[in-house]
């Protein structure tokens, strides 16, 4: 205590001095909890005080974040993690103006199911559960030192609520509110300081929530904003290395704007950024100045949701963003406003349907109807594929949202709740399932590499083929199979999905009421059986006014050739491309596809124009052997393909030719080639010219294939720099490749196309003007400009300022460093480059191609924007307005089966003359021009039925503005009456002994399928279903010399026509009994015999040849129905067997044959023997000793030798080995080894040798050793024999024993043991043979451990007079198993006359045990046979059930000798139910009945399935049942039904039969207008429709009245009734030849 006293005293009674103070030290940071969003955190000071605390960690996003704890408080919670994440949590400590840390922590948070939202109760069905929720809770008013707060409860009642908030110094506060408020104001807080509040509620002593919100007090009015005093802005000497923000909090809203605050965690900004994206998706930059922590954005849309992030910039660097979701107030939100022009209360809203508008595989897309009222938000509840509870809230303006982040392929329910004044209304539900994931791998690389067609459709691609103000045009591919219909999906100017759904045979649409001059990507999936493929997509950008997209086609007078591919050729290969040329001998396609599997085995697809006959494809990987297939498109349909193998070159052949190196500033020392140009043409010969940037070359070659693919060289000298090749084609196209010679060194290539002229022009391509001589301009490229770049796209434009290009080309590397190519038309001066990647420099080269040549390149470079949102993209400004006219809509104002009527409008100006164009049936594109004056035009000379695609052109001043355009279907012509198909005759064309061939004829129409009906031998109705297109059919599976009666049915449109009969009778069976001819011995080794044998006639279903092992065991092999031979293995050398053959044929066994070999002897080996045995090493305990094997291998070793006691001690030692290490041995003391070996159980040997310890070193001589505890066995002996036993006797040289056992073999190899007590000597073994000799062995027990053996031999005495010697006694041979059934066997033997007095016959069923030699029978029976009779049948054995047997010979009471086998009972064949019939068949359920078979069955098992296909459903049933009800049928639909008998894991055959359930019939039948004598009968129409109605009408004593009337009647009037009477009337549909079910009604007159 004055140790403590002391320790204390200067703390509390002296003043300060100027010594220092403590410094204060962080220790041990520690996870004290997880939850699924949350970390809870636990450190120590061990010394000293901190100012305040800074936990940093990183979020799920890898943005910084940062949480200040006051300085007195050792825990927080860190919250708003992610779920089963792993952060690393650092934590600082700082004190006067210094950082002190950090110490680091690694915690994650919990998996997501282990603890549900506490804000979204998991309510997923629509009953309202029954314990109260909490809503939202909301900040509803702001003061220096309050905050106002409200919240909801949409369902229950809470019997009190607590609001729980953290003061200044983190002590935790509580206010209590009364269960009737949903308001409260919290007093007594700081100005401009934010809380979060946590309301919860209490319900019969639960609390439920909490429900969170964070409120910022306003700041103190008079007081400039200062960061709080308890926080110096320089929190250390060293400014921290950069600054962190905190939270961004949406604080206030109004129609118009949204209030915004946030905190800065660490540090200072020099300024902020608030980033949002406007309706249009523009995105919009709010700058504020760095001393600032709020801003309100103004100019937003009413009722709107806004994403807002907030950027901090410090020192040029862009740190953030933070991010928050805020939503405008609707214009005039007025939540529970008093109407005062009315007394009558508002109109509460009510909910509509709910319905599941489109499906992703991640999200489900929602709308819904309001039909009365307005709702002021609403929730939208489902659970998450763990059954966690989710929840999604909708403004109250919204009619529709999309549900994200889902699992694919999974069913979800959605509960709507609309919410009006603090109630919570519905839930209504509706059921949605995400799409399959597979529908979104890459789906525009059709896997088609081999020409067969594969089984599903692909789709090609999508492309915009035309732009409006108001509308896209699309036109997609399919090169593969067909599609049932197409969805086209885009997101309006709002982001909400819209679709727009196509049919499957069309392969374009103009999807219209689009925003102008807005950027749209659309999503093209094509439905084929249910199943959505795709996505394919792309980017179009609606018109800001008329643009020309189409060049006007030129018709043709001519009728189409149809198009025809003929060779595919690989004209060219580089490391990393494949050039393709390919002829079309005859017509003209639309375009090409090239498909091919990149280096990954990824299909691929190229599209070409249908003007080109070649394409380059790149991309591949160097020295690659490519298949490429080559498909046309003509009019919709697919030719080809045709196909050809290449092989890229190796990478070291070619570097890249077409960029010179030229990177370093330095020149190299080798030269380099520069461009390749042709520079004339003629019929026979290319000029070409080259340039050389650099150094200079020993000379040049130039290569070529000629016309036949071989390759052509021309050598030039290395002064020159031009050629013209000649002996060339005319009007074929050449790729020539330059390479130049330097040192020995070949550079290059470089290459170019040249085409030369056709035979009948003159020798330049291009003709001589007839009025001037002068030749025409050469054109030429003027600048190359990036005028504009988005994240994926830059557009470019450039000049020409002389002459015209045929077309240019584009050329830049993608993201991969792949090289790209743009084909540009000749009359452009611009395009946009789409596919790139964000913020990348791109090097664009245009080459211009004029007349074969190219020129150029000039080039521009381009950096892509950023992905994020560019703060510098200016808002789009409105069009000014044009000055040329527009054209407005295009629409169908007639229709007729061969002409379209078109209307349009002309919003603005004038045109001068309008061309609509279409395509007509063989896709041959066609125009009609109208006056400017017209507004309308009827287009004829059209296809009945046929749906067109009409465009609308203006000309105006010679440019042509437009198209719009429009579909029309013609009017199909009339249709003929359908014809009511008719069957033909029905005739037997084969028979055999087990089927039958029918064949048919159709007289009339067609018909969609066949059924022939039959009964089986059972009487079991059977049918076999045919194809509509077949006309004969064999059945098979029939009896022999039975006679069938065959119906034909012929089904068209469900309905069944005929029968049509036919009998017919089976051929008798000519198969004659089968029967075994001879058994032969082929061969015999010492292990093995082959047999083999004949089969004179008949055949049999298998083989099975048994025989005895050398233990008496019978053994059984085997053999296939189609084998004739065997070789039985595994037998003993020199011994003698019998071998039985037995034949089985369905139940039966015949035979046995039966052949005896014996097997061969072992060769003679020389026997082994023992080399030298030798004394290797010593020491004073071991001996190592080493042998040599003079001849021979030995199976083992054993070293015997004598202890100390003069006990014999062996060691044995395995065959491979050649030395051993005798141990515990005593020092200075002399042994004799003996070596054996031991081969087949017998001990040759011995060798010896001699052996002595070293001497015990340096140690006193041992106290003698205490005599061992351990007993000894002494000698043991045979004292006494007789004919059939032994006596024995031993001694115990030491100490007692709890326990003996003797051990001994019977003649027949079984081993035997007796169990002696310790305190006897003695025992007398009985049971045994004569004049046979025994090796009896002794051991004694002690302790659980096993001593000895001690070992006796004794041989019996002679059999008494009269009785055989053990050499010449009768033996047991031949035991066969016949006569098997379930539950008994037969058991045969063969013994010599008189030789036994009886028979003892044992057996059970073996349980194998591991610890014994031979299989134990348990449930033993025996069974006594005399000594007269060779046979016994076993009785009331188990089914299936393996047998052990053993059969002893008795002489008098003795066993004289002893054979055993095993046999196995049949398993029972489980039988088929019998008698199925249908009984109590109804429109929806029937009752099946059936006989059980004779055999038990443990169940049986009812299935049933539409008969022309479905799902089947199957009920088991007792095994006592004879009937089953079926419930859930649809209404007049024939259904298969089957019952099979069930044993355990076997089932029967099953009995099969059909049933026919009775139509849908009419209902709600009333007699109305009751007057004297009339009434009417009315009825509601099934949902099927019927060909006609049957009425009948009876009255005791009145005539029956019975009509009929159409199907389409719904009443049928009643006249001449008898007054006073009661009626009764019945009213059936006839459908076909089947009724429905009747509606009856009785009324009285």
């Amino acid at each position: 205590a004055p140790g403590k006293d002391e320790e204390m005293a200067p703390a509390s009674t002296e003043p300060p001095t100027p010594e220092p103070p403590i410094k204060p030290r962080l220790e041990e940071l520690t996870v004290t909890d997880a939850t699924p969003d949350s970390l809870s955190l636990s450190w120590t000071v061990p010394e000293g005080q901190f100012d305040h605390f800074l936990v940093q960690y990183k979020n799920g996003d890898g943005q910084p974040k940062a949480t200040r704890v006051p300085g007195h408080e050792d825990r927080v919670t860190i919250s708003g993690l992610e779920p089963d994440h792993k952060y690393k949590m650092n934590l600082y400590g700082f004190h006067g103006g210094q950082r002190v840390g950090p110490v680091s922590a690694i915690g994650v948070t919990a998996a997501e199911e282990e603890t549900p939202s506490p804000t979204e109760p998991s309510t997923e069905a629509p009953e309202p559960p029954e314990e109260p929720l909490l809503g939202e809770l909301t900040v509803t008013g702001s003061s220096p030192d309050s905050l106002s707060l409200s919240w909801t409860v949409p369902q229950g009642r809470f019997d009190s609520f607590t609001v729980q908030y953290k003061d200044r110094d983190g002590r935790p506060q509580v206010v209590r509110v009364g269960g009737e408020e949903s308001e409260v104001t919290v007093g007594g807080l700081e100005p401009g300081r934010k809380y979060k509040m946590h309301l919860y509620g209490l319900h019969e002593g639960r609390r439920m929530g909490p429900v969170s919100t964070v409120g910022v007090t306003a700041p103190q009015e008079d007081v400039d904003e200062t960061p709080s005093p308890t926080e110096p802005g320089t929190e250390a000497p060293e400014p921290p290395e950069e600054p962190l923000l905190g939270e961004l909090t949406v604080t206030g809203s109004s129609p118009d704007s949204l209030s915004l605050s946030w905190t800065v965690a660490q540090g200072r900004f020099d300024s902020f950024t608030v980033q949002y994206k406007d309706r249009d998706g523009r995105p919009q930059v709010v700058r504020v100045g760095g001393q600032e922590s709020e801003v309100t954005v103004r100019g937003l849309e009413p009722g709107r949701k806004y994403k807002m992030h907030l950027y901090g910039l410090h020192e040029g660097q862009r740190l953030g963003p933070v991010s928050a979701v805020g939503i405008t107030e609707d214009e005039a939100e007025t939540t529970q406003a008093v109407p005062t022009m009315t007394p009558e209360p508002p109109i509460k809203p009510r909910l509509g349907e709910l319905t599941v508008t489109d499906a992703t595989p991640d999200s489900l897309s929602l709308s819904w109807t309001v039909p009365e009222g307005q709702f002021d938000h609403f929730l939208v509840q489902y659970r998450n594929g763990d059954g966690q509870p989710k929840a999604v809230r909708v403004p109250g303006h919204e009619d529709g949202v999309t549900i994200s982040g889902l699992e694919p392929d999974h069913k979800y329910k959605m509960n709507l709740y609309g919410f009006h004044g603090g109630q919570r209304l519905g839930p209504v539900s509706a059921i949605g399932v995400t799409a399959a994931e597979e529908e979104t791998p890459s789906p525009t690389e059709p896997s088609t590499e081999a020409p067969e067609p594969p089984e599903e459709p692909l789709l090609g691609e999508l492309t915009v083929t035309g732009s409006s103000p108001d509308s896209l045009s699309l036109s997609w591919t399919v090169p593969q199979g067909h599609f049932d219909s197409f969805t086209m999906q885009y997101k309006d100017r709002d982001g909400r999905p819209q679709v727009v759904r196509v049919r499957g045979e069309e392969s374009e649409v103009t999807v219209g009421g689009l925003e102008p001059g807005h950027k749209y990507k659309m999503h093209l999936y094509g439905l084929h059986e249910g199943r959505r493929v795709g996505p394919v997509s792309t980017m179009g950008v609606t018109e800001d006014e008329a643009e020309t997209t189409q060049a006007v086609p030129t018709t043709t007078p001519e009728p189409p050739i149809k198009p025809r591919l003929e060779e595919l050729t690989v004209t060219d290969a580089t490391p990393d491309s494949l050039s393709l040329s390919w002829t079309v001998p005859e017509g003209q396609f639309d375009h090409f596809l090239v498909q091919y599997r990149n280096g990954d085995g990824q299909p691929k697809a190229v599209r070409v124009l249908g003007h080109e006959d070649g394409v380059t494809i790149s991309g591949l990987e160097p020295d690659h052997k490519y298949k490429m297939n080559l498909y046309g498109f003509h009019g919709g349909q697919r030719v080809g393909p045709i196909s050809v193998i290449g092989v890229t070159a190796a990478e070291e052949e070619t570097p890249a030719p077409t960029e010179p190196s030229t990177e370093a500033p330095e020149p190299p020392e080798e030269p380099l080639l520069g461009e390749l140009t042709v520079t004339g043409s003629s019929p026979d010969s290319l000029s070409l010219s080259w340039t050389i940037p650099q150094g200079r070359f020993d000379s040049f070659t130039v290569q070529y294939k000629d016309r036949d693919g071989w390759p052509q060289v021309v050598r030039v000298g290395g002064e020159e720099n031009e050629v013209t090749v000649g002996g060339l084609e005319p009007g074929r196209k050449y790729k020539m490749h330059l390479y130049g010679l330097h040192e020995g060194q070949r550079v290059g290539p470089v290459s170019a196309v040249g085409v030369t002229a056709p035979e009948d022009e003159a020798e330049t391509t291009q003709a001589v003007p007839t009025t001037t001589p002068e030749p025409p301009i050469k054109p030429r490229l003027g600048e190359l400009t990036v005028t504009d770049a988005t994240p994926d796209s830059l557009s470019l434009s450039w000049t020409v300022p002389e002459g015209q290009f045929d077309h240019f080309l584009v050329q830049y590397r993608n993201g991969d460093g792949q090289p790209k190519a743009v084909r540009v038309p000749g009359h452009e001066d611009g395009v946009t480059i789409s596919g790139l990647e964000p913020d990348h420099k791109y090097k664009m080269n245009l080459y211009g191609f004029h007349g074969g040549q190219r020129m150029g390149p000039v080039s521009a470079i381009g950096v892509t924007e950023e992905e994020t949102p560019s703060p510098t993209e200016p808002s789009t400004e409105a069009p000014e307005a044009p000055e040329e006219p527009l054209l407005g809509e295009l629409t169908v104002t007639g229709s007729s089966p061969d002409s379209l009527s078109l209307s349009w409008t002309v919003p603005q100006g004038r045109f001068d003359s309008f061309t609509v164009q279409y395509k007509d049936r063989d896709g041959r594109p066609q125009a009609v021009r109208v006056r400017g004056e017209e507004s309308e035009v009827t287009m004829g000379g059209l296809e009945p039925g046929h749906k067109y695609k009409m465009h609308l052109y203006g000309l105006h001043e010679g440019q042509r503005v437009g198209p719009v355009s429009t579909m029309g279907i013609t009017a199909p012509l009339p249709t003929p009456l359908p014809v009511e198909p008719r069957l033909g005759e029905l005739a037997v064309a084969a028979v055999t002994s087990d089927s039958v061939g029918l064949s048919w004829t159709v007289a009339q129409g067609p018909f969609d399928s066949f059924l022939v009906q039959y009964r089986d031998a059972q009487g079991q109705p059977q049918a076999v279903p045919v194809s509509g297109d077949l006309r004969a059919v064999a059945v098979s599976g029939l009896d022999p010399a039975r006679k069938y009666k065959f119906l034909l049915f012929g089904l068209q449109n469900g309905k069944r026509h005929g029968p049509v009969p036919v009998e017919a009778r089976t051929a008798p069976d000519t198969k004659p009994s089968p029967r075994l001819g001879e058994l032969t011995v082929t061969d015999a080794t010492p292990d093995s015999v082959g047999l083999s044998w004949t089969v004179p006639e008949g055949e049999f279903d298998s083989f099975v040849v048994q025989y005895k092992d050398k233990d008496g065991r019978l053994q059984v092999v085997p053999v296939a129905a189609n084998q004739r031979e065997v070789t039985v293995q595994g037998l003993e050398p020199s011994r003698k067997y019998r071998f039985l053959l037995y034949g089985l044929s369905g139940r039966k066994r015949l035979g046995p044959i039966s052949a005896d070999s014996t097997t061969a002897p072992l060769e003679k080996e020389l026997p082994p023997h023992l080399g030298e045995l030798t004394v290797a090493e010593e020491t004073s305990s071991n001996l190592r000793l080493s042998w040599t094997v003079a001849q021979g291998p030995f199976d083992s070793f054993v070293v015997q030798y004598r202890d100390t006691d003069g006990q014999p001690r062996a060691v044995p030692v395995a065959a491979d080995q050649r030395t051993v290490t005798v141990e515990d041995l005593k020092p200075g003391k002399k042994y004799k080894f003996l070596l054996y070996g031991l081969l087949g159980g017998k001990r040759l040997g011995p060798v010896s040798a001699l052996g002595m310890t070293a001497p015990e070193e340096d140690t006193p001589a041992p106290e003698a050793p205490e005599p061992p505890e351990e007993p000894r066995l002494g000698v043991l002996t045979v004292t006494d024999t007789t004919p059939d036993s032994m006596r024995l006797s031993w001694s115990v040289a030491q100490g007692p024993f709890d326990s003996f056992v003797v051990q001994y073999e019977e003649t027949n190899g079984q081993p035997q043991a007796l169990l002696v007590d310790g305190d006897q000597s003695k025992i007398l073994i009985s049971g045994l043979e004569p004049s046979t000799p025994y090796r009896l062995l002794l051991y004694g027990l002690h302790e659980g451990k096993r001593l000895g053996p001690l070992s006796a031999e004794g041989t019996t005495g002679p059999a008494p007079a009269g009785q055989t010697s053990a050499e010449s006694r009768p033996r047991l041979s031949q035991l066969s198993v016949t006569d098997v059934t379930t539950s008994s066997l037969r058991l045969n033997w063969e013994a010599p006359p008189g030789a036994f007095d009886s028979f003892l016959l044992r057996f059970g069923v073996p349980s194998p045990s591991t610890l014994e030699p031979h299989p134990r029978p348990l449930l033993q029976r025996e069974l006594m046979v005399p000594g007269t009779r060779h046979s016994a049948v076993l009785r009331d054995l188990r089914s299936g059930t393996l047998y052990s047997l053993t059969l002893y010979g008795l002489r008098g009471p003795h066993k004289a000798d002893s054979i055993q086998g095993t046999a196995r009972t049949l398993s029972p064949v489980l039988e088929s139910p019998r008698d199925l019939q249908f009984s109590e068949i109804r429109e929806t359920s029937a009752k099946v009945n059936w006989m059980p078979p004779p055999s038990r069955a443990d169940s049986f098992k009812v299935s049933y399935q539409l008969a022309d296909g479905g799902q089947p459903q199957s009920v088991q049933v007792d095994g006592r049942a004879r009937t089953q009800k079926l419930q859930g049928l649809i209404p007049g639909a024939r259904y298969e039904v089957t019952v099979v008998s069930v044993r355990g894991f076997e089932e029967s055959e099953p009995l099969t039969g059909f049933l026919t359930t009775v139509p849908d019939g009419p209902t709600q039948l009333r007699a109305l207008n009751l007057t004297e004598g009339f009434a009417v009968l009315h009825w509601k129409p099934p949902q099927n429709p019927v060909d006609t109605y049957d009425v009948q009408v009876t009255a005791p004593g009145a005539p029956p009245l019975q009509a009929e009337t159409p199907g389409s009647a719904v009443d049928y009037p009643l006249h001449d009734l008898v007054l006073h009477t009661n009626y009764t009337a019945t009213v059936r549909g006839l459908r076909g030849p089947n009724l429905t079910s009747p509606a009856t009604i009785t009324f009285t007159t």
